[in-house]
């Protein structure tokens, strides 16, 4: 037997590996949306932390903020080196927060690498500036650098009472911190999935388990049929599942119960058979007690057929004659050949003046093709010819517009105007006369458009027809090649009749001496005629017999053969 891995491994593994495939790009996918969760949640919290932090130092001290010789004050209350309210808010919520005077920091709960607060350092990104001009109300940065460390921060302005920006507050949160929450996060998922996949693969390897055990029961059940033991029903259980492996123990059963039945007619039937063949075998040695009479008659008859020399002669004649028809079919048979070179001939020829046609219709077809090209080129450019018409009439208009009110106006100016007035004339008639040529070209262009629109459709249909006549050709081309090949057919049938013709002339001559022969072994069968017809009377009979017993073992055999094409082999 043939090894390899078992189905329920090869199950196993197809649904085990799109499965694994799902659960990674769940987990990505979960990975990058708990990242992205995750930012949002911290850009919501530190924006909240923000404004209440604005909202703790508004209402700590009134007046405006103020900065000046290293002290920071709001209203009269300085507030340098008060870190009061942020140190109780880092202290809470483990958030950094910093106010700023333009860009540089006045108070932070951020310390550098000495444990010192970052005062005094500046604030140089262009968000910054946005800020403070008032272009941006906040902004989130998901990374940036403080005093050597990632932070995550959000940045809102500093006003005054009066609404002016005079800084920012700061309010973050170290970057290694998201990035461990991130991971727990990631974690997460991909323990869920995990287990969700474990789940998984245990639910198919049982239900894979228990397709495989209700397959080996019906093949063993097939093993069974192929050793030839019926004596046994398909499980109740098997043939009551309502899946593919219930329909095939019911066809196994259908098998069983079909093989059970042909079996007992088969045997019936060789039972009888049996018996026909022991009444056959003893007609047989009748016939064959017969047959010697016969042949003791038939050498009589060899002797005496001295009658039938007459017929032979005549039959020798026959003969003759067959042989002149011979001849004369073998003349016959040259000329069809000599016809069937010039059909294979003309068909060449034929072909040949089709193959000049198709060549001569492609390049009526690539000609066609040029002149709808050029056409529709003519046509695009009488196009553009009548747009730049309309354009001149346009500006036509205008001119004798623009030449109408330059004589008003040369009317109103007096004698001074006149020689303006015959100007503005002048520009008129020639306007006029280029709104008249102008429309005649446009006339003429209208009409060569028409013109070229109906060369462009019937060029089209031209084309179709073309190509219409080019599939005609074609079909002919294949008619020719199929008569080219029935032509070359014939040839060869006709090469063949005149080599049997030849064959027949050949034998025409031993024939004869064969009739001659047989005239004179025919004179010495007349003699044993009459003894020979009642030997052949009698086992006519005994035939008979024996033909009746045979229609019934054809009956028989059908019968069987019934029975037999049941099964394909």
């Amino acid at each position: 037997m043939k090894k390899g891995i078992k189905i329920t491994a090869k199950i196993v593994l197809m649904t085990l590996f799109p499965l694994i495939f799902i659960s990674v790009v769940a987990v990505l996918m979960g990975a990058s949306g708990e990242k992205k969760i995750a930012y949002q949640l911290m850009e919501e919290n530190l924006h909240n932390v923000a404004y209440n932090v604005y909202s703790l130092y508004d209402m700590y001290a009134e007046g405006d903020y103020s900065y000046e010789d290293g002290i920071f004050k709001k209203g009269k209350t300085e507030l340098t080196d008060d870190y009061s309210i942020m140190d109780s808010i880092k202290e809470q919520s483990d958030i950094e927060v910093t106010l700023f005077w333009g860009k540089e920091r006045v108070l932070t709960t951020v310390t550098d690498e000495k444990g010192e607060r970052a005062i005094g350092t500046t604030l140089d990104t262009d968000f910054a500036s946005d800020i403070l001009s008032g272009k941006d109300d906040s902004y989130f940065a998901q990374e940036v650098q403080i005093a050597g460390d990632d932070y995550c921060g959000y940045y809102i302005p500093l006003k005054q009472s009066d609404g002016e920006i005079v800084g920012m507050i700061f309010t973050g949160r170290a970057k290694k911190e998201v990035r461990a929450t991130i991971t727990a996060g990631e974690y997460k998922i991909a323990g869920s999935m995990a287990v969700i996949l474990l789940i998984t693969i245990i639910i198919v390897i049982f239900v894979i388990r228990a397709i495989v055990t209700a397959l080996k029961h019906t093949i063993n059940r097939l093993d069974d049929v192929a050793e030839g033991k019926l004596d046994f029903e398909m499980h109740e259980k098997m043939l009551q599942r309502a899946d593919e492996i219930g329909e095939m123990s019911q066809s196994i059963q259908g098998l069983i119960n079909e093989f059970k039945n042909i079996i007992t007619d088969l045997t019936g039937s060789s039972q009888e058979l049996q018996a026909f063949s022991e009444e056959f075998e003893k007609s047989f040695d009748t016939i064959t007690e017969n047959i010697t009479n016969i042949n003791t008659a038939v050498d009589e008859i060899a002797n005496g057929a001295t009658s039938q020399a007459g017929e032979t002669v005549e039959a020798n004649d026959e003969i003759s004659r067959m042989g002149d028809a011979i001849g004369n079919a073998v003349d016959d048979i040259e000329q069809l050949n000599h016809n069937s070179d010039k059909m294979r001939d003309y068909s060449e020829s034929a072909e040949s003046t089709l193959q000049e046609l198709v060549a001569i219709s492609e390049q009526t077809s690539q000609a066609i093709d040029e002149v709808r090209t050029q056409t529709n080129l003519t046509n695009e450019s009488a196009k553009a010819i009548q747009a730049a018409t309309d354009m001149i009439t346009s500006i036509s208009a205008q001119t004798n517009m623009l030449s109408l009110n330059a004589s008003i106006e040369a009317a109103r100016a007096g004698e001074n105007g006149k020689g303006f007035a015959v100007v503005a004339d002048e520009i008129r008639n020639l306007s006029e006369q280029s709104k008249n040529s102008a429309d005649e070209i446009m006339a003429i262009v209208s009409e060569l458009i028409r013109n070229s629109n109906t060369s462009v459709a019937t060029m089209d249909q031209v084309s179709t027809s073309v190509q219409e006549q080019n599939q005609k050709l074609e079909n002919t081309k294949a008619m020719f090649a199929s008569l080219n090949e029935e032509i070359e057919s014939v040839s060869n049938g006709v090469d063949r009749i005149r080599e049997i013709m030849e064959t027949l002339e050949g034998q025409k001559d031993t024939v004869t001496t064969s009739v001659e022969q047989l005239a004179s072994i025919a004179e010495e069968n007349a003699a044993s005629t009459e003894e020979t017809s009642a030997s052949m009377t009698e086992l006519r009979d005994i035939v008979k017999q024996c033909h009746d017993q045979t229609i019934r073992l054809t009956e028989i055999s059908r019968e069987l053969n019934k029975h037999t094409n049941h099964f394909q082999l």
